[in-house]
């Protein structure tokens, strides 16, 4: 089975001015291709999105708290981070 890489280096929280934050960043293979469509969920909730055709990501209108978060793509190892 195929390992991920999540570049942690991308994955940012930003604040806009009603106090909601944004996790953003990008998935890409251990050969630094990007994984299209791979899926990106915060643990036990129902908040997801798909990477697109760069690998990029971005999940909206979060409240400031810590996630847990889980990768995961068909024929790669599920990362949770």
């Amino acid at each position: 089975m195929k390992k991920m890489m999540f570049l942690a280096t991308t994955l940012f929280a930003a604040a806009s001015s009603f106090a909601q934050f944004s996790i953003y960043g990008t998935i890409n293979d251990s050969s630094a291709n990007p994984v299209v469509g791979a899926t990106i969920k915060i643990t036990d909730t129902y908040k997801g999105t798909f990477s697109d055709n760069n690998g990029y990501f971005k999940l909206n209108n979060l409240d400031s708290a810590s996630y847990d978060i889980e990768i995961s793509y068909i024929g790669y190892e599920t990362k949770k981070l």
